[in-house]
């Protein structure tokens, strides 16, 4: 989902910059949570506020409050 440095093919080691915009599933939690995740990293856990998101089927990840705002623009 990131934009290849021109001497870099998409899809190969390199070097790359500015993710591409990817519409994914959000929901702002208003307790703690957890999740486990299918890509290796076990399970991360979320704050009062976290956002849970879905990238796809089985793939999640958390992002916190203070960097959603900053990273992604809410879409309906």
């Amino acid at each position: 989902t990131y934009e290849p440095i021109t001497s870099t093919n998409a899809g190969e080691n390199g070097s790359y910059f500015k993710k591409k915009p990817i519409p994914v599933y959000a929901l702002q939690m208003d307790e703690a949570f957890y999740v486990d995740v299918s890509w290796g990293a076990g399970r991360l856990s979320g704050d009062v506020g976290d956002w849970l998101l879905q990238y796809g089927l089985d793939d999640y990840g958390i992002v916190s409050k203070s960097i959603f705002e900053k990273t992604y623009e809410i879409i309906e």
